[in-house]
């Protein structure tokens, strides 16, 4: 039986994992490790920053949309030989026939002129851009001119 290790359960990894579940069940051995407890849409962020949303209750816990036959592992990742298809965590090792890597993007705030005082991409930053917010802000961001602010729905 073939071993699929996935890093990362983003879009990218845990579609990876439904597609694999689906289409080989039972064929392979599939891993997905990310250090995360749940996945947070982008959009999400807004629900923090303008309705005042708690960053806990945005997060999708990964174990519930993990698909049948994956095993989710919770873990921070120390170490990629990818040449080996060997991954090192906190916690142990795994080696893999097939190894993925799709562990997103993080940003360079030194290559902009962006600090992260004033960035919103994370939950820090989206709080902090909540909380430099006026205490009169709106709960939504819709126009007045929209039929939506006209007939006074939210």
């Amino acid at each position: 039986m073939q071993r699929i290790l996935i890093l990362g359960a983003g879009f990218g990894g845990m579609e990876l994992c439904a597609l694999l579940s689906e289409g080989i069940p039972g064929e392979a051995d599939i891993t997905l490790i990310d250090q995360a407890e749940g996945f947070a849409f982008g959009y999400s962020k807004l629900d923090i920053m303008f309705r005042g949303a708690d960053p806990e209750s945005v997060v999708l816990p990964y174990a519930d949309f993990a698909p049948p036959g994956v095993r989710l592992v919770r873990d921070t990742i120390t170490a990629i030989d990818p040449a080996a298809k060997r991954v090192t965590t906190a916690q142990g090792s795994y080696e893999a026939d097939i190894l993925v890597i799709a562990l997103g993007a993080e940003y360079d705030y030194a290559a902009t002129d962006m600090t992260t005082d004033d960035e919103f991409y994370s939950f820090e930053g989206a709080a902090k851009a909540r909380d430099r917010s006026t205490p009169n802000r709106r709960a939504d961001c819709w126009p007045a001119r929209t039929p939506r602010a006209r007939r006074g729905r939210r």
